[in-house]
């Protein structure tokens, strides 16, 4: 599995990153910015996308679009979004946007559960 991560601090991608990997990732790939991730995301093709929700809402939204459209396998997972953008990533088919605040336990196993649906699902996984 590859995972993108998104986050403009180091401390955020290191965090994710090293999440990404607990969770099964085997390679990672990191960007700073939405824009440098939507051109990684057409490129590289990742199997998870995890964005920190802290980034510009705009950016954020805009990148959920393009991952959507261009690579529409990879599961996209937005961390800590506000509210307002909670509600709009929703609305893009977002497979899951934490909170900001919630428990990082909660969020792992969240995560968890749904790539491990995502495995079962997949029709060549035994």
């Amino acid at each position: 599995m590859l995972a993108l991560i998104v986050a403009e601090a180091l401390s955020r991608r290191e965090s994710l990153q090293a999440m990404s990997v607990a969770l099964g990732a085997m390679e990672t790939i990191t960007a700073e910015e939405c824009a440098c991730a939507s051109t990684l995301a057409m490129v590289r093709r990742p199997d998870l996308v995890v964005v920190d929700g802290g980034l510009p809402e705009a950016e954020v939204l805009q990148l959920a679009k393009s991952v959507a459209r261009t690579t529409p396998r990879a599961r996209l997972v937005v961390f800590a979004a506000t509210g307002s953008l909670r509600e709009v990533l929703k609305l893009t088919g977002v497979a899951l946007v934490t909170c900001e605040g919630e428990p990082p336990g909660q969020v792992f196993d969240k995560l968890a559960h749904l790539l491990r649906f995502d495995t079962l699902a997949l029709p060549n996984s035994a």
